[in-house]
C-alpha cells in the first residue's frame, strides 16, 4: 500500500480517532484504530531501498564504455531517451521514489531520489574515507531525482538492481560457497 496524501483522524460517532489514509492507486483505509478500541493495521515502512547490481563486460570487451563511464544511468523522466542526470556504479543504492511502470516491452522503469550510498571515485584523486563502510564508499548528502532501469530481462537485457536486503544477503551466499573446504 502506498500512502497518496494526508492521513485524517476521524472525529465523529463510534470510529472516532480513528486514523485514514489515502492510498494509491485510489481507495482509503484504516491505518490506526486503537483510540476507538481497535487494531492497528498499518505500520509505516521505510522507502524502498536499491543497490546496483549490474556489473558491465570488462574494458575491451563489448559495453566497454560504461564500465569508464558507470553502469547505470539516470535520466531525467521515465522516457529511456531522455537526458542523462547521471550514472551510478555496482554497489552504489538509491531510495525509490514512487512506483514503478513497465514500457511495452517490459523493462522496469523506476523513479529514485537521493544517493543513500556513492562508490568513492579514487580515478578522481578522491581519498576514500577510511570510515565509509569500510568498502570505498561514501555518503552522499545531495537530491537528485530520476529514473532508471530496474530490469530488462523482459527485453533480453540484464537486471539492474535488486532490493539492497536481496542484493545483502546475495552477496552474503556467494562469499560463503567460496570458502575453501577444511
Amino acid at each position: 500500500v502506498q500512502q497518496a496524501g494526508h492521513a485524517r483522524s476521524l472525529l465523529k460517532g463510534n470510529p472516532k480517532g480513528c486514523i485514514r489514509l489515502p492510498v494509491r492507486p485510489n481507495g482509503w483505509v484504516t491505518a490506526d484504530a486503537t483510540r476507538s478500541g481497535g487494531p492497528k493495521y498499518l505500520v509505516r515502512a521505510s522507502v524502498p531501498r536499491w543497490r546496483v547490481v549490474y556489473a558491465p563486460p570488462e574494458p575491451g570487451g563489448k559495453g566497454s564504455k560504461y564500465s569508464q563511464e558507470g553502469t547505470v544511468i539516470v535520466r531525467a523522466d521515465e522516457e529511456l531517451n531522455s537526458e542523462q542526470v547521471m550514472v551510478l556504479h555496482r554497489g552504489d543504492v538509491v531510495e525509490q521514489a514512487a512506483p514503478s511502470i513497465v514500457t511495452p516491452q517490459g523493462i522496469v522503469r523506476m523513479p529514485v531520489t537521493t544517493t543513500v550510498v556513492r562508490r568513492t571515485a579514487v580515478e578522481s584523486g578522491e581519498v576514500p574515507d577510511p570510515s565509509a563502510n569500510g568498502q570505498n564508499r561514501a555518503t552522499v548528502s545531495g537530491k537528485t531525482y530520476g529514473w532508471v532501469t530496474a530490469d530488462a530481462s523482459a527485453a533480453g537485457g540484464p537486471v539492474f538492481f535488486k532490493p539492497v536486503a536481496e542484493a545483502d544477503r546475495d552477496k552474503y551466499n556467494q562469499q560463503r560457497r567460496r570458502r575453501p573446504k577444511a
